[in-house]
Formats: structure tokens, C-alpha cells, sequence
């Protein structure tokens, strides 16, 4: 069984913007859950196996960005965003 992201083009410009790579990522999930609407009968299996990396990724690179954009001053509204999604790990 193929992935959805496997099956996902998206073709980025600058492989370095943050908000396009957590957009592929998000779609992926999505994907993935199409996928598991059309019938699997092991769902959290299916999961494991194709959508935890994706979220492995997220939590990984969360952190980052976060440093990233407080040495850089950038907007709270998209901070207190990355701090919500790191929450989501610790609730």
C-alpha cells in the first residue's frame, strides 16, 4: 500500500519556506485520511505507519521555526500558533 505521500506532487520554490513545507505536510495527513474513508480495516496501523512520520516531522521542526522567528522578531500571532501545536504533544 502506497502512502498519500507518496501520490502528493507539489512542486515548492524556495525548499526553505516554512509555511509551504508544513502546508504539504497538513495536505498529506488529509490525504491520509481520505485514504483510511475508503476502507481499511486497521486503522491505527495505517496511521502509524503513514501519518505519525509526517507529525514526527512537525514536532521536530516546530521547535526550530520557533526559534527562528523569536531571534527574528516576527508575528505573535504565528508563535503563539507553533506554541499551541507544541502543546498539543504535551497535553
Amino acid at each position: 500500500m502506497r502512502s498519500a505521500l507518496g501520490r502528493l506532487r507539489i512542486t515548492i520554490g524556495n525548499a526553505d519556506n516554512a509555511a509551504a513545507w508544513y502546508l504539504v505536510q497538513i495536505n498529506a495527513l488529509y490525504a491520509n485520511q481520505r485514504e483510511l474513508a475508503s476502507g481499511h480495516s486497521d486503522r491505527v496501523a495505517y496511521r502509524n505507519e503513514h501519518s505519525r512520520p509526517l507529525m514526527e516531522a512537525m514536532k521536530a521542526r516546530l521547535p526550530r521555526d520557533q526559534q527562528m522567528l523569536e531571534e527574528q522578531g516576527h508575528s505573535t500571532k504565528t508563535l503563539e500558533a507553533i506554541r499551541y501545536a507544541l502543546g498539543q504533544w504535551d497535553a
